[in-house]
C-alpha cells in the first residue's frame, strides 16, 4: 500500500510540472478534501492506471474551482475598481479637463497651419469657414476650446476630416501602424516617405514659427518652405484637398513620413466631409481649391 502511495504522490507532482500549476501544494491530501484522496487511494490499490486516471479528474476539478475563485474575485476587484473611480470623480475631472484643453490647444495650432500655408487673411479664411474673424483669432492665438459646431465647419469648409484637424503627433504614431502607406492614393507615394522614419518635429516647427529661434533652426520661410514641397510631393497620390492639407499638418509634426500618414488618413475619410451639394453650395469651395492649385501647381491634381 506505501508503494501506491508513493506512486499517488509522485503521479500528483507530475501533474504539477506538466501543468505548471503553481500555488498548488506537493501533498494532496493538503489540496484536496479527505474524501476524493480516500476515493482517489482506493482507487490505486485496485489498479495503477485507474488511479492515475482518477487523480487526474481530481486535480482537473481542483483548478476549475481555483479558475471559478480567481474570476470571482476578479470580478469583485473590477467591481470595487468601478465604484473607486465614481468616487474619485471630482479629482479624475482636472486630467480629463487637462487633456481636453490640450487637444483643445493643436486645433488652434492646426488652423495656423493651414492658414499659414494658403497664405490667406484671416477675412478671407472667415468667409470660407464662416466663422467670425474675431473668433478665429481667438482659437489661432488664444487656442480656448472650440465647439464641436466650429470644428465641424472648418471640417466641411476645407474638407478635412476633424481627425486629421485635430491631430498631432500621437495621432500620427498611433495612425503608422494602421495606414498602408504602398497602396495610398493612385499608388506608392514617394519612396522618400516610406524609407523615412516617424520623427517628432513639432517643438523644433513650433520655434520655428512663433518664437526667435538661433539661425541654425532655420526660419518661417525655411517651415513654408519644407510644407509645400511635402504636399506638393504627396498631393497626386492623395487627390483632394483634405490629402493636401493633411500632408501640411503631417510634415509638421512628423516629417515627411507624418506628411504621408496623414494624407492618406486624410484623403481616405474625405467622402464624410466633402459636400458637393450643401443646400446649393459645394465644400470645399472654388476658393480653397484655387489656393491649392497656387500652392501645388504641377501637382495639383485639378
Amino acid at each position: 500500500m506505501s508503494n501506491r502511495l508513493s506512486q499517488l504522490s509522485a503521479d500528483w507532482n507530475d501533474l504539477i510540472q506538466m501543468h505548471d500549476a503553481p500555488g498548488i501544494g506537493p501533498d494532496p491530501s493538503a489540496e484536496l478534501p479527505s474524501e476524493e484522496v480516500e476515493q482517489v487511494r482506493r482507487v490505486y490499490e485496485r489498479s495503477a492506471a485507474a488511479g492515475r486516471q482518477r487523480l487526474l479528474e481530481a486535480f482537473r476539478g481542483l483548478l476549475k474551482d481555483r479558475i471559478d475563485a480567481l474570476e470571482e474575485t476578479a470580478e469583485e476587484a473590477a467591481e470595487l475598481s468601478g465604484r473607486a473611480e465614481l468616487e474619485n470623480a471630482e479629482a479624475r475631472k482636472g486630467p480629463l479637463q487637462n487633456a481636453g484643453a490640450e487637444k483643445a490647444a493643436v486645433f488652434g495650432k492646426n488652423l495656423d497651419l493651414i492658414y499659414q500655408y494658403l497664405g490667406i487673411t484671416y477675412d478671407e479664411l472667415s468667409a470660407v469657414t464662416g466663422i467670425s474673424r474675431s473668433t478665429l483669432n481667438t482659437f489661432i492665438r488664444e487656442r480656448p476650446a472650440p465647439s464641436l459646431g466650429s470644428v465641424m465647419q472648418v471640417s466641411v469648409s476645407l474638407g478635412l476630416h476633424p481627425t486629421v484637424l485635430l491631430a498631432g503627433y500621437p495621432e500620427l504614431e498611433s495612425w503608422e501602424g494602421m495606414v498602408d502607406l504602398e497602396m495610398a492614393g493612385l499608388g506608392a507615394l514617394p519612396s522618400g516617405v516610406k524609407e523615412k522614419s516617424l520623427e517628432n518635429t513639432s517643438e523644433t516647427m513650433g520655434r520655428i514659427l512663433h518664437e526667435d529661434p538661433p539661425p541654425e533652426e532655420g526660419n518661417p520661410a525655411d517651415w513654408l518652405r519644407r510644407v509645400e514641397d511635402a504636399a506638393k510631393k504627396i498631393a497626386p497620390y492623395c487627390p483632394s484637398p483634405g490629402g493636401a492639407l493633411g500632408a501640411v499638418i503631417g510634415r509638421h509634426y512628423g516629417g515627411m513620413k507624418g506628411a504621408g500618414i496623414a494624407a492618406v488618413v486624410a484623403h481616405a475619410h474625405r467622402s464624410a466631409v466633402e459636400k458637393p451639394d450643401l443646400e446649393g453650395f459645394r465644400y470645399p469651395g472654388p476658393f480653397v481649391e484655387h489656393n491649392l492649385r497656387l500652392k501645388l501647381r504641377g501637382g495639383y491634381w485639378g
